[in-house]
């Protein structure tokens, strides 16, 4: 990606953050920006490109924000804490998220909750292949223990834990202790828990 456009997906962040995707505009984008509107359909084209862009970026760097915390050593469970807590510090600080549930929660909510699909499948790829190279057996189960991780940490997102850190990662500690257990039950055999 190149630095005008990182740039330009930022001011349309900050944009968003403020009005809402129906307040997104070319010409809001380029002022924010600093640049010429033309700048702004060459590098991203019109407000709904910007909008599709935008949310792609968002869900890009949250991804590979969350990707290093996948990637140590730790058990699995502590793994998928650590993620779940991080999606609820990360929605609730990143201002383009909490921007479109507060603006437009009759066109947000539907696209996490009824309508959330293909984002659900879409952080389920991102997640299954470490799942699926630690239990290479139980690929099924795989596949169901990362979409209910993806749905908790789609709750946690929603609505932030009402309680302190230490307890709420405790209860979610529990919460990726189950999902690794059923796991691990499919991987050796004997059977669901």
């Amino acid at each position: 990606m190149t630095d005008i456009r990182r740039e330009l997906l930022a001011a349309a962040g900050r944009q968003v953050g403020v009005t809402g995707l129906r307040g997104l505009t070319v010409a809001g984008v380029a002022t924010e920006a600093g640049v010429s509107r033309p700048t702004v359909y060459k590098h991203l084209g019109d407000s709904d490109a910007i909008a599709g862009a935008l949310i792609a970026w968002e869900a890009d760097r949250f991804f590979a924000a969350i990707r290093p915390l996948m990637e140590t050593e730790e058990p699995l469970a502590t793994r998928l804490t650590a993620a779940l807590t991080f999606t609820a510090d990360y929605a609730r600080d990143n201002t383009v998220f909490q921007g479109l549930l507060q603006r437009e929660p009759g066109a947000t909510l539907p696209l996490l909750t009824t309508h959330a699909e293909p984002l659900i499948r879409r952080a389920m790829s991102r997640l299954l292949p470490f799942l699926v190279d630690l239990h290479a057996t139980a690929a099924d189960r795989a596949d169901i223990m990362a979409e209910w991780a993806v749905r908790a940490g789609l709750s946690l997102a929603l609505t932030p834990p009402l309680h302190d850190n230490a307890a709420t990662r405790a209860v979610l500690q529990g919460i990726a202790d189950s999902l690794v257990k059923g796991l691990t039950i499919a991987a050796d055999g004997t059977g669901p828990p």
